[in-house]
């Protein structure tokens, strides 16, 4: 079955294939307001399997952990934007090709950061 992710809330889900992916929202008390804290971690669920696993990434150019934020599949990636943040708005792709495969991430120029995770 797998480690499912922690309670949270303003995360987003996104289907792609299947398998359903989670991706940041914050974890904590939201009812008293209390321990509140933003994620950046990405997990899986495979509906074939039943399976949860946490999709690991490293590297330097990480996502910025948000909440109350977008995703949308479009071209083979996962696409993260917006959201409650405390830098600067950034942009970010996790590219399903590579998921399979051992990539660097890329950095996109001007303000727009994007990844090829692991």
């Amino acid at each position: 079955m797998g480690t499912p992710p922690e309670r949270r809330y303003h995360h987003s889900a996104s289907i792609y294939e299947k398998s359903m992916y989670i991706f940041g929202g914050y974890t904590g008390d939201i009812h008293s307001n209390s321990n509140l804290t933003n994620r950046n971690d990405l997990f899986e669920y495979n509906f074939a399997s039943g399976q949860w696993c946490q999709v690991k990434y490293e590297g330097k150019l990480c996502p910025v952990p948000r909440s109350a934020h977008g995703a949308a599949v479009y071209d083979n990636k996962l696409w993260i934007f917006a959201g409650d943040l405390t830098t600067k708005l950034k942009l970010f792709y996790f590219n399903f090709n590579l998921f399979l495969s051992n990539k660097a991430m890329m950095e996109m120029p001007d303000s727009m950061t994007c990844g090829l995770f692991l």
